[in-house]
């Protein structure tokens, strides 16, 4: 599982955020946490989150973003799958003219990129997420 730096900065926008499984029980561990003053991941059941309560989801939590939701034809896993490697394939030959997943480190943040990209049109600029112009 990444905990990276980056992947924590990657995983607190909205459009991850919002889709965070936190309950009030979560809520109160944090708070129990950060009013001891430490500094680790919190992780509870399958879900991770920082100590400041940012939600880092695992790669099939993001993989189950795009199951379902019509952009991937069937929106079952295997056609989440199939569309995954299809862009991979064209990210690797087209890799020196847009190379938009090359700073990925781990799968996380390989699937967290490819949901932004599928979901919200966004690319990551190495600071937030933008709105990927249309060529």
């Amino acid at each position: 599982m990444d905990t990276s730096e980056i992947f924590i900065k990657q995983c607190n926008c909205e459009e991850i955020q919002k889709q965070s499984p936190i309950t009030d029980e979560i809520k109160y561990h944090l708070n129990w946490i950060q009013q001891k003053d430490v500094s680790f991941k919190v992780f509870h059941s399958s879900n991770v989150f920082t100590i400041d309560g940012i939600w880092l989801p695992t790669q099939a939590q993001l993989q189950a973003m795009l199951c379902g939701t019509g952009i991937i034809a069937g929106g079952m896993i295997d056609g989440v799958l199939a569309k995954f490697v299809e862009e991979m394939f064209e990210f690797f030959d087209e890799h020196m003219v847009n190379p938009i997943y090359s700073y990925c480190t781990s799968m996380e943040q390989l699937w967290l990129a490819f949901c932004q990209k599928e979901l919200f049109n966004k690319i990551w600029n190495g600071e937030n997420w933008v709105e990927q112009s249309i060529k």
